[in-house]
This record gives C-alpha cells, structure tokens and sequence, in this order.
C-alpha cells in the first residue's frame, strides 16, 4: 500500500521533481540527508511550517509513519490552516490503518480548499 500512498504527499521542495528526473532509488537514498536537512532548518526556525511538512513527507517515504505524523501535527499546530499539512497527515494516518483519523484530518484539508 505503501507505494500508491506515497506519492499522493505533498511537498514544498521539489520531491516529485526529484522522482520524475532520477527515479525512485535516488529519492530513497536521499531521504536521510533531506531530513538532516530540515532538522538543520528547524534549529534556525522551529517555527517554519516548511521544514516540518516537508521532513514529514521525507520520513513517509522511508515508512517512518509515526514520526511523519509527529512532523505534520507540529506544522498544523504552528499553522492551523496549512491545507497540505492536513492532507498529508491524513496520509500518515491512512498508512497506519488509522482510518478514522485519516479521514478527519483528509476532510479538513478538503475544508481548507485542497
């Protein structure tokens, strides 16, 4: 399931870009210095919606689901009204088999015009 749910996050980088020009195992090897990355950011500004989102789409990839879905709730706790924070925490939730939450956070995230 993993494989079909991944590719519906949304990040703020450049991630699906990185998929269509080197292909999946190039985006796999990258994730954990994309996330060291966004923890560097994170340091500079802990306040950043960005770096959250996108270290949580990062840890998604890797099947890191429980941190990924620390990382959008964060991002949504600074910004309530981040649309793809809430569609990809859905996600999160979606790929825990949390079917209720993932429909509730997917539902606001639909609320928010996504």
């Amino acid at each position: 399931m993993w494989f079909v749910c991944c590719f519906f996050f949304q990040a703020e980088d450049g991630i699906r870009d990185l998929v269509r020009s080197r292909g999946l195992g190039d985006v796999y090897k990258r994730q954990e210095e994309a996330i060291e990355s966004y923890d560097e950011a994170l340091m500079i500004d802990p306040f950043d919606i960005y770096p959250w989102n996108n270290k949580g789409v990062a840890l998604g990839i890797l099947s890191r689901h429980e941190e990924a879905v620390r990382c959008f709730q964060k991002a949504i706790e600074i910004e309530p009204l981040y649309a793809t924070a809430w569609k990809n925490l859905g996600l999160a939730y979606r790929a825990l088999d949390r079917e209720q939450e993932a429909e509730e956070a997917l539902s606001r995230a639909r609320e928010l015009g996504l």
